[in-house]
C-alpha cells in the first residue's frame, strides 16, 4: 500500500493485518512511496515506519484533516513529524493576525523604527510596491510579506501560558537549522548524503546543549532574584501535575460501563455502600 514498485518477502502476519484492515474499511493516510524515516547512515535504508489508517466513520465525517509528513516539527527525533487535525464539527474563528499581540508596553516610535528594520531586510517587497500592473500572485506575495514585517516589528508578544520561559530567538533559530536540513534531506528521497545527515547529527547535538544551557541559566537567574517569600514555592517544580485516567468499570446487567467520573463514582457507591441485609 505504501511502497513504489514490486514487495517481496512479505509475511503472512503483515498481509493478515493488511487484509483485516481493508475489510473493515480503514483508508490509509500515508503518501505512497513518502518516507517518514530517513537513513542514519549509509548502510541503512529510509523508510515508512509510521503507518496511518482512519475508520471508516472518520473518513465518512471528514474527521481527520491536514494530515502532512512535517519536518519542522521534528527536532530531536530521528524520525519526521507527522501533523494532522482531528475535527469534530469545530467552528473556525477568524483571526487575520494568526497571532495574538499585547502592544500595552510599547511606544509608537519603537514600533515604527522596527518596523522600517524589519522593511529594510527585505528587497524584494519594494520590487512587488513599484510595480504599475501587479499580477493577483504579486498582490499576494506582497500581503504576505507585508503581514510578515508586521509581525517581527510588534515587540511584545503575548505570553502563551503553555511556553518555555527559557525559549529565545537563538533556540527558535536553530530549531530552523535543523528543519531546513531535514527538508533537504526529504527532497532527496531514497538517496543518502553524507554532509546533510552530519550537519543534523551536529545541529540536533549543539541544540540539545544550548536547551540544557538555557534552562539552567534561567532557573539560576530565577533562584538568585526570588524574594524571600517565593523560595518555598520552588521545590514543586520538580513535583509536576500528573492525572492518569481510571479505566472504564462495568456495571453489570447489560448496563454500559461507566466511563465518566460522575458514572464511576454511581458505580462504586452502588458496589460498595449497599445497605447491609437484614439479620
Amino acid at each position: 500500500m505504501w511502497s513504489i514498485g514490486d514487495v517481496v518477502g512479505v509475511d503472512a502476519i503483515t498481509e493478515s493485518i493488511v487484509d483485516w484492515l481493508s475489510e473493515k474499511g480503514f483508508a490509509f493516510l500515508n503518501e505512497k512511496g513518502v518516507i517518514a524515516h530517513p537513513a542514519r547512515h549509509c548502510g541503512e535504508r529510509p523508510s515508512v515506519i509510521d503507518l496511518k489508517f482512519a475508520n471508516e466513520p472518520a473518513i465518512a465525517n471528514d474527521v481527520i484533516q491536514e494530515w502532512a509528513i512535517d519536518t519542522d516539527i521534528a527536532r530531536m527525533s530521528d524520525r519526521y513529524g507527522i501533523h494532522f487535525t482531528i475535527d469534530h464539527g469545530r467552528k473556525e474563528t477568524d483571526n487575520l493576525y494568526g497571532v495574538k499581540y499585547s502592544l500595552k508596553n510599547v511606544e509608537p516610535q519603537d514600533w515604527v523604527r522596527a518596523f522600517d528594520d524589519e522593511l529594510t531586510k527585505l528587497q524584494d517587497i519594494e520590487d512587488i510596491a513599484n510595480q504599475d500592473n501587479p499580477t493577483h500572485d504579486n498582490l499576494e506575495r506582497y500581503a504576505g510579506v507585508l503581514t510578515q514585517v508586521i509581525q517581527n516589528a510588534t515587540a511584545e508578544r503575548k505570553p502563551s501560558p503553555h511556553a518555555k520561559p527559557w525559549w529565545d530567538r537563538e533556540l527558535s533559530d536553530l530549531s530552523m537549522k535543523i528543519a531546513e536540513a531535514r527538508r533537504a534531506q526529504k527532497e532527496l528521497g531514497e538517496q543518502f548524503s553524507r554532509t546533510i545527515q552530519s550537519r543534523i547529527i551536529r545541529s540536533r547535538h549543539f541544540f540539545k546543549k544550548l536547551c540544557k544551557y538555557k534552562k539552567t541559566a534561567w532557573a539560576s537567574e530565577k533562584l538568585q532574584n526570588a524574594k524571600s517569600t517565593e523560595i518555598w514555592s520552588f521545590p514543586n517544580w520538580s513535583k509536576g501535575i500528573r492525572n492518569y485516567p481510571t479505566p472504564p468499570i462495568s456495571r453489570g446487567d447489560g448496563r454500559p460501563k461507566a466511563t465518566t467520573h460522575e458514572e464511576k463514582c454511581e458505580a462504586l457507591r452502588e458496589e460498595l455502600s449497599q445497605v447491609p441485609p437484614r439479620p
